[in-house]
């Protein structure tokens, strides 16, 4: 059975949940898997912003097509609705546990995108670096999300 509601957690739903979220997307259109939806939320979001350039700089120069996005708070409804949650790092899964626990029910839906890829070292945070730290994060989440179908992860 495939996830039909994935949510990908970041911290401000501006740099790499994005990314994320935009190579889900790819991954599951080239699949044919039209009834997964991917969505990306910020738990630090006090406005909606739009995406880090630098960020969306990597995924246009990766051939990915940019379209409108705003950062968006992540809510106790999008925990609830989630057949899977992947943060982008361990502290945000940690945040997940503890604040939404009972929207949460099973925490077998909640893995850091690295735990899902079966990597040890998570995805680095380019947020102030060069244009190529941006496009390194870029293809590590690239990377670790091809993983994610690898391990069954998003076709469980």
């Amino acid at each position: 059975m495939n996830p039909k509601n994935i949510l990908i957690v970041g911290t401000n739903n501006t740099t790499r949940s994005f990314m994320a979220e935009a190579v889900l997307n790819r991954l599951c259109e080239e699949r044919e898997l039209s009834d997964t939806k991917i969505v990306s939320r910020g738990i630090v979001v006090l406005f909606p912003e739009p995406v880090n350039p630098r960020a969306a700089q990597a995924a246009g120069d990766a051939g990915y097509k940019m379209k409108e996005f705003q950062a968006a708070k992540l809510t106790a409804a999008d925990v609830e609705d989630a057949d899977l949650i992947l943060t982008v790092t361990p502290e945000e899964k940690e945040r997940i546990l503890a604040d939404y626990t009972e929207e949460l029910g099973d925490k077998d839906k909640l893995f850091t995108i690295s735990e899902a890829a079966g990597e040890p070292v998570g995805i680095p945070n380019p947020y102030g670096k060069e244009p190529e730290d941006y496009a390194n994060c870029f293809i590590t989440i690239r990377r670790m999300c091809e993983k994610c179908f690898e391990n069954k992860i998003l076709n469980r």
